[in-house]
């Protein structure tokens, strides 16, 4: 019996003990998958570059294991600079949930309501847009196009731009369908979402990520791309050392214009677990199916659905580049986060492998 303990608090520790181990164990097969022939440091370092951050919480939420946070590939191929765990990453649509949860964070300081209609916050707000919610923008409800698949978006998406520039090439196109009859993802509602959180707090966007979730939480290596943030080189394929031509960061804005790196991402995604950064109420309603079923929906910046029968609350993103996937199993208390700099990795197939190992299905 430990000092102080009881044998029922003996048999706990015990327990724990044996399954921190278990979970050690399955995280180094998940090492050998990937250092292996499907996605190895050396046969096929040039084909695939990314870095994989696996997590499992207690039941008193301290983290089990980080392990492996590991890099595979290079930041840098023509100086065969090493993906790491703080090698920073463009995250594409995965910032959807930072801005998620910055328009959470206002309703909870009372300065917003995510029921409340757009156009109470946007100037010369377009009459279609006149019964659209926040919460329709959050959820991909609005109708609002995607300016991504516009015909004049190749025009632009080398030139910096305010986001009310951004919002001009698509305010006066017609809706898709009527607010909040159905669901297509649409990049323009997070455009929105990061105009409105500009005009309702006073700052920029940047600096209200950073004042209100970056800092209190410690993400030191995530942040607004400026193109000059120390982030890895992004490459279009995995047979050319040639890097993929960026968008200018201020495009992509709330919809994609993050950075961060799987030790960031494993920090931010034990935040959402607990009450560090937003409550409890806050955070039942971002990982609840605001469209769909628990089956198959959509919450605020995370997509809810099931993979091989078990609960799975993620998102993935891709940018020139780039691409990335974060998933939760949150029955099972692991996350796994994927973050690359190649555009045409395979992370979906890379997260399958990894829980395939880590649940015993493969």
């Amino acid at each position: 019996m430990l000092p102080g303990g009881s044998a029922k608090g003996d048999a706990e520790f015990g327990l724990l003990s044996h399954q921190r181990r278990a979970f050690d164990r399955k995280l180094a097969v998940v090492d050998r998958h990937l250092a292996g022939r499907h996605f190895g440091r050396r046969r096929h370092a040039r084909q695939h570059d990314f870095a994989v951050a696996v997590q499992r919480l207690g039941a008193d939420r301290p983290t089990w294991t980080r392990a492996p946070e590991q890099g595979y590939g290079f930041a840098d191929r023509d100086q065969k600079t090493p993906n790491g765990p703080q090698t920073r990453f463009l995250i594409g649509s995965n910032t959807k949930q930072f801005t998620a949860a910055a328009i959470l964070l206002l309703q909870v300081q009372g300065k917003l309501k995510v029921t409340d209609l757009i156009c109470t916050y946007i100037p010369q707000c377009p009459t279609a847009w006149g019964v659209i919610t926040i919460k329709e923008l959050l959820t991909h409800t609005s109708g609002i196009p995607d300016y991504l698949a516009q015909p004049d978006f190749v025009d632009y998406e080398g030139q910096p731009s305010t986001p009310l520039q951004i919002i001009a090439h698509f305010r006066d196109l017609p809706l898709d369908f009527a607010p909040g009859t159905t669901w297509a993802y649409s990049n323009s509602g997070y455009i929105l979402l990061g105009y409105i959180i500009e005009q309702v707090s006073g700052m920029s966007y940047e600096a209200f990520l950073q004042k209100y979730i970056f800092t209190p939480l410690n993400l030191s290596d995530t942040g607004y791309d400026h193109n000059s943030n120390g982030v890895a080189i992004g490459y279009t394929n995995g047979y050319s050392a040639t890097p993929a031509v960026p968008i200018d960061p201020s495009v992509p804005f709330a919809a994609g214009g993050l950075y961060s790196t799987v030790e960031d991402m494993n920090r931010w995604e034990q935040a959402l677990t607990t009450d560090a950064l937003l409550p409890a109420a806050s955070r039942a309603e971002m990982f609840a199916p605001q469209y769909g079923t628990m089956a198959a929906g959509y919450g605020y910046g995370f997509v809810i659905g099931t993979d091989s029968g078990r609960p799975i609350i993620w998102h993935d993103g891709a940018i020139s580049g780039f691409a990335s996937i974060e998933a939760r199993y949150p029955v099972d208390a692991v996350t796994v986060i994927i973050l690359s700099n190649q555009y045409s990795a395979a992370v979906q197939t890379i997260l399958e492998g990894i829980s395939a190992k880590i649940f015993n299905a493969g």
